[in-house]
């Protein structure tokens, strides 16, 4: 507990004596970033559109698979069993709290939400091949996330680092997950709610339905040049 203790410590001092100097600036970017993380909106959205795709549903499901445990764990699980109290309401964690402006959060510390929940999409993301380009982006993210949630003493720093930790292990039990169900909806391609899983693409059924909306429109188009002609014709006759 001492050297955890020094970790928090020493971290709260560093971003004390940021905010003496530059909380004018600290303070509306940290709001904003963890605004985005709120609840882990954005990153579960995100995850919802990747699966929209037959190209990217593998990595939307392990993204929302790994979003699904970090929840799980961080909290149901782990806030909860351990009950740590928000470190404003310790001294001098208090002082450093009020200096940093930020408002008052409920619920327990330990591990931080928003931190657990930025790794664990990011890191369930990059683990596909193809997405190793992410890489610089993830750890900027996942960076910028942590520093904003202890700045604002929201958390200890050790809350944020039990976050990255806890958001590597949703995305590697996601991972195993996501392959089980790969492989059941292989295994079971021909049945058809199997073979819609595997294939289904937003984009395949806006191409169909304007594609029908186009062959209806074609038809009109036909029929009334037809209608049209047998008007003239019978305008003919009728002369």
């Amino acid at each position: 507990m001492e050297i955890i203790d020094e970790i928090d410590l020493f971290f709260g001092q560093l971003w004390n004596t940021v905010a003496q100097s530059a909380n004018h600036i600290m303070k509306p970017i940290c709001t904003k970033i963890t605004f985005l993380g709120e609840y882990g909106i954005i990153f579960f959205a995100t995850a919802i559109i990747l699966m929209l795709f037959k190209k990217t549903r593998k990595v939307g499901i392990m993204s929302f698979g790994a979003l699904c445990f970090g929840t799980l764990f961080t909290n149901i699980l782990l806030k909860n069993i351990i009950a740590r109290p928000r470190p404003f309401n310790i001294y001098p964690y208090t002082e450093w709290w009020v200096q940093a402006g930020s408002v008052q959060e409920t619920g327990y510390s330990f591990p931080s939400g928003h931190t657990t929940a930025i790794t664990a999409f990011f890191v369930a993301l990059i683990i596909n091949k193809g997405y190793r380009k992410f890489i610089p982006l993830a750890v900027i993210c996942i960076s910028v996330m942590a520093i904003s949630r202890n700045y604002l003493m929201a958390h200890y720093a050790t809350d944020v680092i039990a976050g990255v930790i806890v958001g590597l292990i949703s995305a590697a039990c996601s991972y195993f997950v996501t392959r089980f169900i790969y492989s059941l909806l292989d295994k079971y391609s021909q049945k058809r709610f199997f073979n819609f899983i595997l294939n289904f693409s937003i984009v395949g059924l806006l191409n169909k339905n304007f594609s029908h909306k186009s062959t209806f429109q074609d038809e009109d188009i036909a029929e009334n040049l037809l209608m049209q002609s047998i008007d003239e014709s019978e305008d003919g006759n009728g002369n």
